[in-house]
């Protein structure tokens, strides 16, 4: 009996003491020495940030798949990198990250192969990292079938976004310049992304001000419009933004393609400058009046905007009126409650 009671402990406490299958990832985040250990493989970097949920449901979904671990433990050297670490700066800056998480497959002298951006599910995750190892559809795939294929559009409208996701608008403007040669596929959009990426590189909107004025039927008038606010705002000139955004309004309703959502965009960015705000005021109501009923979410965001600015108006007993409209709606939502105390401070 003494032998049996011995053996149960002894198999509850290997048992309880197993742990679960994971990724293998590396304790040390210096970069040399990672790349140092690769030898011919692939390095598979997931750059992440404290506070973002699509991180976090990265880790409980898609890094717990069985399929997922056996599969990056045998072929990839995986590493974790926090880009709130200081450490890590560089890094993002070196491969342009912009948002998170987004995994890099680099190899062993830093080169990246391909990114996937944001989360994934474990089917769809596997499918991507297994593609990039067998050198798919990555950027010197691209490459390749643009020289094969040249006057397939699909391929270099893809080899673009490739250069897209890496931020790397030099690139992705010599493909474009290069569609426009040979004159091949959907030459308005070949046009509007040279122009558009002209503005960017150089941080002047005059080609996409002359966009807009001599192609106001086109589809990508409003895209224009939004990256004239766009650098406008990088550059700190308040007055010109603001003139830019009303100028998409008058467009947007001329064509009767305004939407709920850009209306709480314009109203609040008008409250963060402090300027225009009845006009502001008139908008986000009109954009509220647009929501549905049981739109909860959406309606106490807006109308915390709507509170926003009679606040900023000197409104405050109104304000807070609106404000507990958007408690009421929204009632475990602590941004709500500290809105309402800032207006009660005043």
């Amino acid at each position: 009996m003494r032998k049996i009671l011995i053996l149960l402990m002894l198999l509850t406490f290997f048992s309880c003491s197993k742990k679960e299958p994971s990724i293998a990832w590396e304790k040390s985040t210096i970069f040399s020495e990672i790349l140092a250990s690769v030898g011919d493989g692939y390095v598979m970097i997931d750059f992440v940030k404290d506070g973002s949920s699509w991180c976090a449901q990265l880790d409980a979904e898609t890094f717990t798949n069985l399929e997922v671990i056996n599969y990056v433990n045998k072929n990839l050297t995986a590493v974790k990198m926090n880009a709130d670490s200081s450490a890590v700066k560089e890094l993002i800056e070196h491969y342009k990250i912009s948002g998170f998480p987004t995994i890099l497959i680099v190899n062993a002298d830093s080169t990246e192969i391909d990114r996937i951006i944001g989360y994934l599910p474990p089917e769809s995750f596997l499918n991507e990292i297994q593609r990039i190892q067998r050198g798919e559809n990555t950027i010197a795939d691209y490459i390749k079938k643009t020289t094969e294929n040249p006057n397939d559009f699909n391929l270099w409208k893809a080899l673009a976004g490739k250069y897209e996701d890496r931020g790397d608008l030099s690139s992705e403007i010599e493909v474009w310049e290069s569609v426009a040669e040979v004159s091949i596929g959907d030459q308005m959009l070949v046009k509007y992304k040279i122009v558009e990426l002209r503005a960017q590189i150089d941080q002047d909107v005059s080609g996409l001000e002359e966009f807009v004025t001599n192609n106001l039927d086109s589809e990508f008038t409003p895209y224009a419009f939004r990256n004239i606010i766009n650098i406008q705002r990088r550059k700190k000139d308040v007055e010109a933004e603001v003139r830019t955004w009303i100028n998409l309004i008058h467009y947007l309703e001329l064509k009767k393609i305004q939407t709920a959502a850009f209306y709480n965009s314009f109203a609040w960015r008008m409250s963060e400058v402090d300027k225009k705000l009845d006009l502001a005021l008139e908008k986000i109501r009109t954009g509220i009046n647009m929501l549905a009923e049981n739109d909860s979410t959406n309606l106490a965001g807006f109308m915390d905007t709507e509170a926003e600015i009679l606040w900023k108006m000197g409104n405050i007993d109104e304000a807070i009126k609106v404000i507990d409209k958007s408690i009421t709606l929204q009632p475990d939502d602590k941004y709500f409650q500290d809105q309402k105390e800032k207006f009660l401070e005043n």
